[in-house]
């Protein structure tokens, strides 16, 4: 019987969201060209891994969410989460499982962008 310890299942998670960091750069780049073209790759860099540790604190583990969740702090911004929409779908107790609050949250933010209104 094969047992793989609590630590080594940790270690390939991370492994897992460094690969995906690595990969986002280059897709952040091409999908949101106009909005990062006066980003330097350190400030990138940064902001790709706040954003995937935000994420995680809200306890995504797929990476298609922590890619919309990346996407979002492009287009709203570092705070959007204080947003009050953002809030009422982040403390939203019926959306228990925290990769679909975040896909929840990733629509509620679509609407708004729909709108027109101001992203703030």
């Amino acid at each position: 019987m094969l047992i793989i310890r609590k630590a080594q299942i940790e270690a390939l998670a991370e492994t897992r969201f460094d690969h995906l960091k690595q990969w986002l750069r280059p897709h952040l780049r091409a999908s949101f060209a106009s909005e990062l073209a006066d980003m330097d790759d350190d400030t990138l860099w940064g902001l790709i891994d706040v954003s995937v540790e935000r994420a995680r604190v809200h306890g995504a583990t797929r990476a298609a969410t922590l890619c919309k969740f990346v996407h979002l702090r492009v287009l709203f911004g570092a705070g959007f989460e204080e947003l009050p929409w953002a809030e009422h779908v982040l403390q939203d107790p019926a959306l228990s499982d925290p990769n679909t609050r975040l896909e929840v949250l990733a629509l509620v933010a679509r609407g708004h962008l729909s709108d027109g209104e101001d992203h703030t």
